[in-house]
């Protein structure tokens, strides 16, 4: 439970105890034993079971009031409560760049909506009217995704080039940036974090805390942030989005934008917001198995191959975390390796605003062991 706070129950929902409660006061009022087979016995059990449901329903509804246990619309009622409202579905934004096949000599006007495609189901819709001058071939211009959500981030420059909606003179068309900013609906997680921190909104951005609140506003892809000061007068904020990716100069500029609002940052704060330094790490290692789990060889790589995907993953999710490599002998041995030969990597320190990605991987099979 976040903050040490106890698990707490409304109401004991414990099958059992209902079912002896029942008995008992049955038996006691009419001075009757019942055997286990008795019919009355069996009806009480089935009032019992009712009853025991009802109050796994009042548990659960007196929760929902309750910052640690609210979900869904429950959760949102409680945001309202500290101004805090759940980030929607974002598009995904890149710029692209339209070639005229020659040089016209009045103004071409490419509509706002002309769409293209990387292929499949995904569609970007030009933002806004787009006018070649007199004698150019080129306009660039800003599109997003037709449809919301993160399937249409990561689309890397030059994949967005077929055109949907061709106009007079066209020639090619293809995006020069990479498509990003697209988000789901703000799942309950990450929403429940916003609104713990929403107090720290009613400061300026001053505290580090308030700076951490605002930048996660930007874009529900956000999952941690650091903020730091490497000289007076100076705030740092390096934003990391879901599953450890880098955040790209739009989604920069977005937490600048709304970080560096007069109105919430202090007259005397330089904002600056910049992608976490990545610190790259390589993973070298041999695992060994009990020989009585050989039968098992098959099954037990793919546990120990999940296991290291998932500790690759743990490193780069959370900025300043040090590559720790008996956390991944853990998870190895967890997977039911008997032991690790760990040469790559060695633990190593890492500080504000550092991320560990890993670069190259050697994973070998040293053989069976006795106990």
């Amino acid at each position: 439970m976040a903050n040490n706070i106890p698990e707490i129950q409304f109401v004991n929902t414990a099958t059992s105890d209902v079912e002896n409660y029942v008995i008992t006061a049955y038996q006691e009022q009419t001075g009757r034993v019942l055997a286990k087979g008795d019919p009355v016995r069996l009806l009480l059990l089935s009032i019992a079971s009712m009853l025991a449901q009802e109050r796994v329903l009042m548990d659960q509804s007196a929760k929902q009031n309750l910052l640690a246990y609210a979900t869904g619309d429950f959760l949102d009622h409680i945001g309202y409560l500290v101004d805090t409202t759940r980030l929607p579905a974002s598009r995904a934004k890149t710029t692209m760049r339209f070639m005229l096949s020659a040089p016209r000599d009045k103004v071409v006007t490419i509509p706002a909506g002309t769409r293209a495609t990387p292929g499949g189901d995904v569609f970007f819709s030009t933002l806004e009217d787009a006018l070649v001058a007199i004698g150019q071939t080129s306009m660039e211009v800003a599109a997003e995704s037709l449809t919301e959500g993160s399937g249409g981030n990561d689309f890397l420059p030059g994949t967005i080039s077929q055109i949907v909606d061709p106009f007079p003179w066209f020639q090619s068309v293809t995006n020069l940036t990479v498509s990003e900013g697209g988000a789901d609906r703000e799942t309950d997680e990450p929403f429940r974090q916003r609104i713990r921190q929403a107090p720290e909104r009613f400061s300026t951005t001053g505290p580090e805390g308030a700076y951490e609140y605002w930048s996660k506003t930007a874009s529900q892809e956000i999952m941690d942030v650091a903020v730091y000061s490497p000289q007076p007068g100076v705030v740092k904020i390096c934003p990391l989005l879901t599953g450890g990716e880098i955040p790209g100069q739009a989604l920069l500029d977005e937490v600048l934008s709304v970080c560096d609002d007069k109105k919430r940052r202090p007259l005397t704060d330089k904002v600056q917001v910049e992608p976490p330094e990545v610190i790259a790490y390589n993973i070298d290692l041999t695992y060994f198995l009990y020989k009585e789990d050989i039968p098992l060889k098959g099954h037990i790589k793919k546990q120990v191959d999940a296991a290291i995907e998932e500790y690759v993953l743990w490193q780069r999710s959370r900025i300043g975390r040090d590559i720790n490599p008996s956390e991944l002998v853990k998870r190895i041995e967890n997977a039911g390796a008997k032991r690790v030969e760990v040469r790559q990597p060695a633990f190593k320190e890492l500080l504000i605003p550092q991320i560990a990605v890993v670069k190259e991987s050697s994973i070998l099979y040293g053989g069976e062991e006795n106990a």
